[in-house]
């Protein structure tokens, strides 16, 4: 299993979630991130 692209999934996610300007965006990119890292751990 590739996680390294887990890992840069969840970067992205939180990158983009520092980058919103709303708290709505901002959750949203968030729960992305926490989805990936549940799955990053599944996988390991």
């Amino acid at each position: 299993m590739d996680t390294d692209y887990f890992h840069r999934r969840i970067a992205a996610a939180r990158f983009a979630a520092m980058r919103a300007t709303t708290m709505k965006a901002f959750r949203a990119h968030m729960d992305m991130a926490l989805a990936y890292e549940r799955q990053l751990h599944r996988a390991a």
